[in-house]
């Protein structure tokens, strides 16, 4: 995404479907497969083409065809009244494909007014709120419960493939969909698949942000500290648990003893190979990872992202989902590879610095 709104696909800008320019005010995407954009007048606009299969990631009321076009999320059925008043728009991180092509749509979600949950498409683990596990072509309201109102009070969501967090105005996370690692949070996996937000249970006063990857959840507390829950390559190498999930939200650890500190944020690094990694941004503006994305056959202890050059990578400027500038502009994707690679001279003049999606 450029700074006039542009967003730009492997080198190709989206347009309208009149050819006109397609502008935003944020968006987010994973890879080219599936995106959505925030308009400056509060609506969401979708495009996809995830191996032609259509879970309703489009949110746009139609079951048929996918679109490269963006295509205008609505709440009711195709042509009917348009979600809007929208703040904040985050698509699922990863595909699920094995190494090929997605098997999986996409899905969806946004903030409203009072920071009300919408979700649309792949709703298979419960992912979408509403009670239900299907998927839907539309966005529908998260709701509090069976019969209850729409889940309100949210300043920040993290969607994932199969289950959704988020952050409440309160610095509580409440998570739903699939549990079946403990990606929830809530203690145990006696509920597989949560069809409603439920607490996370263990995480100390003042979550700061949130991030889904796939089977794991990790969250930054105000204290400075990373704490991850879900799959075990997730936790950081904890020794306590053996190479097990875990339940609820454990401390990440630089070594057996060691807590990885002065944690600014989690960063979402997911997609491609990296979508069994978790980053954090430290307030010394140095990345930290843990997962596979040092070792990638082993789960490690948390450790500073190296370049190429096996020089660490500091001073750091993020710029979207899994990209960074460094200290000399030098524009990194740690995405694409084990360890970042440096992207191309265009790619370095035409893109600035820009909030993460």
């Amino acid at each position: 995404m450029k700074t006039d709104g542009s967003i730009w696909l492997t080198g190709v800008e989206l347009k309208n479907a009149d050819s006109s320019p397609f502008r935003v005010k944020s968006y987010s995407a994973n890879t080219y497969y599936f995106g959505c954009g925030l308009k400056s007048d509060s609506t969401v606009w979708c495009w996809s083409h995830i191996n032609n299969r259509n879970d309703g990631q489009l949110g746009n009321g139609n079951p048929g065809v996918l679109s490269w076009v963006p295509v205008q999320v609505v709440t009711t059925s195709a042509g009917g009244p348009a979600l809007s008043g929208i703040t904040f728009v985050n698509v699922n991180d990863i595909l699920i494909g094995n190494g090929g092509p997605p098997s999986q749509g996409g899905t969806g979600c946004a903030l409203g007014p009072s920071g009300a949950v919408w979700c649309w498409g792949n709703g298979q683990w419960g992912q979408l709120g509403n009670g239900a596990l299907d998927n839907s072509y539309v966005a529908v309201p998260v709701l509090n419960g069976p019969g209850g109102g729409q889940f309100e009070g949210v300043k920040e969501i993290a969607v994932s493939a199969q289950h959704v967090c988020a952050l409440k105005t309160d610095m509580t996370v409440w998570c739903w969909g699939d549990n079946g690692l403990g990606q929830l949070g809530i203690g145990d996996t006696s509920v597989q698949r949560a069809l409603y937000p439920v607490r996370v249970t263990g995480l100390p006063n003042g979550v700061s942000n949130v991030i889904t990857n796939y089977e794991a959840t990790c969250a930054a507390s105000s204290d400075g500290n990373a704490w991850c829950w879900g799959a075990s390559w997730v936790l950081g190498m904890q020794p306590t648990l053996s190479g097990a999930s875990s339940y609820v939200p454990v401390r990440v650890l630089t070594d057996a003893t060691t807590p990885l500190s002065q944690v600014a944020k989690i960063l979402d690094m997911a997609g491609g190979i990296a979508f069994e990694t978790m980053c954090a941004l430290k307030t010394d503006r140095t990345i930290w990872c843990w997962g596979k994305v040092l070792l990638p056959t082993a789960i490690t202890y948390a450790a500073q992202l190296n370049d190429y050059n096996k020089v660490p990578v500091a001073n750091v400027g993020i710029t979207g989902r899994g990209c960074y500038l460094d200290a000399y502009g030098h524009k990194w994707n740690s995405v694409t590879a084990p360890q970042p690679a440096r992207m191309t001279t265009r790619e370095l003049t035409d893109h600035v610095p820009v909030p993460c999606p």
